[in-house]
């Protein structure tokens, strides 16, 4: 990667699905074939997701039912006008804003806890509640917001 890739992040994850939703990192992709090279040891986590479902508009890019789920059709898929892709481009996460900052896994770890669930989980709603209202959400409809109050208690 140069200075300059690394100056402008190819993807931007915000916590939640609001308008307002604050960022809480970003990602850099790669096309190469094999795991990219990263940084010296094991501190960067370059890794794929298998059978997910994106869907593309105009506020940018979603996987209304999440990744590397094994009970999503393309017929799923379709029904929230989705495209499958059978494997994404390699890539790494970096958490490092403010208040986001993954302290359990690292700074490239692939997930933040933060970003689940009060209760710790991602997604709390059934395969036909995700068809008829696409967007990645829990129960309550409002990702795990480590500012929060709840967030301490339960996270």
């Amino acid at each position: 990667m140069t200075d300059d890739t690394l100056r402008h992040p190819q993807s931007l994850i915000y916590a939640g699905t609001e308008p307002n939703s604050p960022i809480a990192g970003f990602m850099y992709y790669s096309m190469s074939k094999i795991e990219p090279t990263g940084f010296p040891g094991t501190n960067d986590t370059w890794h794929y997701h298998s059978n997910v479902c994106v869907k593309f508009s105009a506020a940018g890019t979603d996987a209304p039912f999440g990744a590397d789920r094994g009970d999503v059709t393309k017929e799923m898929c379709s029904a929230v006008g989705g495209v499958m892709l059978n494997t994404t481009q390699w890539m790494v996460h970096v958490w490092s804003v403010p208040g986001w900052e993954n302290d359990s896994g690292g700074v490239f770890s692939e997930v933040n806890p933060k970003l689940g669930c009060s209760d710790g989980t991602y997604y709390r709603v059934s395969n036909e509640e995700l068809i008829s209202m696409p967007i990645n959400i829990c129960e309550s409809g409002a990702p795990g917001d480590p500012t929060s109050d709840e967030y301490n208690q339960n996270g």
